[in-house]
């Protein structure tokens, strides 16, 4: 008599917090307009990275980075982007990517999730057969606000796809200034510029990163902390810290995240004559 073969099982392996690896992690970095986020891909060229660029105009942003090689792919609409990353996937390695003939590139970028807001709003007035969100009238039973479940869905779908791939994954963004409440108790801060009132809020918190590029003390830098209601923090294990604010340096970023502890120097930020003071 035969036993029967056992089956496989479908549960997820187990893993303990103090052995968990990060060969991947994901960055979230937001700023003001013309704050440098293009421009600090500088500081990972050594990784071969590949850019997704999603920003308007006809190179896309992608003109800063003129006198460098740099692979990027322009993408136009959320299915562009959607299959972009199917190709990805069914081609990559650990560690490596590969779109059609080229690669392998070490790390992804996306340049902007501000620059795929609208293609999210494009798809979701597809699938409610709308010319606009937010021109209804009065009495007409059209309700804008309807249109947001589905794009903080779609959303999450695009960014979980991109963060599955196996590769460090740096995410740009736009700040805005995002007003909560009314008259007297009405609050403002900045935030990423992204649809909507949810996404700006729970996005920053998907990564092992987030940070706010600025300038302190005529120096550009990278904050990776909260300030008031500005959402900046980079998850490091108990006793590792990182200083609030550091030297835009992504690469060394990743280093830090990738376990390199001796990447904390290559994020001291220069000292300088005045104390810091943010401007």
């Amino acid at each position: 008599m035969t036993s029967p073969s056992p089956m496989r099982s479908s549960l997820p392996a187990l893993f303990f917090t103090d052995e968990m690896p990060r060969p991947y992690p994901t960055i979230f970095v937001y700023a003001i307009a013309g704050a440098g986020k293009t421009n600090a891909l500088r500081t990972v060229k050594h990784l071969n990275p590949l850019v997704l660029a999603t920003e308007d105009g006809q190179t896309k942003g992608m003109s800063t980075l003129g006198d460098l090689k740099i692979a990027a792919i322009l993408i136009d609409t959320l299915d562009q982007l959607t299959a972009v990353a199917s190709e990805l996937g069914a081609k990559s390695r650990p560690g490596e990517l590969y779109y059609e003939n080229n690669g392998p590139f070490g790390l992804l970028t996306l340049d902007s999730a501000t620059g795929v807001g609208p293609m999210l709003e494009d798809a979701a007035k597809k699938v409610k057969g709308w010319d606009m969100i937010w021109d209804g009238k009065k009495g007409d039973g059209k309700d804008p606000r309807m249109a947001y479940p589905y794009i903080n869905e779609k959303a999450r779908q695009v960014i979980r796809k991109l963060m599955a791939l196996p590769a460090p994954l740096i995410i740009t963004c736009r700040e805005q200034l995002m007003t909560e409440g009314e008259g007297p108790n009405a609050k403002s801060y900045a935030a990423p510029e992204l649809p909507g009132q949810k996404l700006p809020k729970v996005l920053p918190g998907w990564p092992e990163a987030t940070v706010r590029l600025r300038m302190v003390n005529g120096q550009r830098v990278m904050v990776t902390e909260n300030e008031g209601d500005v959402v900046a923090r980079v998850r490091l294990r108990e006793g590792l810290r990182l200083e609030k604010y550091c030297n835009l340096d992504f690469g060394a970023l990743l280093r830090l995240l990738q376990g390199d502890e001796s990447a904390l120097h290559d994020l001291k930020l220069k000292p300088v004559q005045a104390a810091l003071t943010p401007q």
